[in-house]
């Protein structure tokens, strides 16, 4: 499989746990780290932001790195939900988590509003 193929895979998974579930609460059911805020919203070049009352759940940290994939969802049913990935560049996080404030993800995919 090519990478391209691996990552719309992993992106398909995440959207099949997410509408088995129906929303997306910060729970240790998800199989993956993943947090819930107040709200979401998308930024500049691919990153994903969360604030508000952030939980983190599924061993997501509560602050400072983000290493690996995970997702970053909202209490508000309007705002996007987000999946993040890992960075390319050696030696940067996926993301940054700062709770209850907020949780940043560098690399992220927007899969449901």
């Amino acid at each position: 499989m090519t990478r391209r193929g691996r990552r719309r895979a992993g992106v398909l998974a995440a959207a099949a746990v997410l509408a088995s579930l129906g929303a997306v609460p910060a729970s240790a059911d998800v199989p993956f780290p993943n947090y819930t805020c107040d709200r979401t919203f998308p930024g500049h070049k691919g990153k994903g932001w969360g604030y508000q009352h952030c939980e983190a759940a599924a061993g997501a940290p509560e602050r400072g790195r983000v290493d690996g994939p995970f997702l970053i969802g909202s209490r508000a049913a309007a705002d996007p939900t987000f999946w993040c990935r890992t960075s390319t560049e050696e030696n940067f996080p996926a993301g940054e988590a700062e709770l209850p404030d907020r949780v940043l993800g560098f690399r992220c995919e927007r899969l449901a509003s």
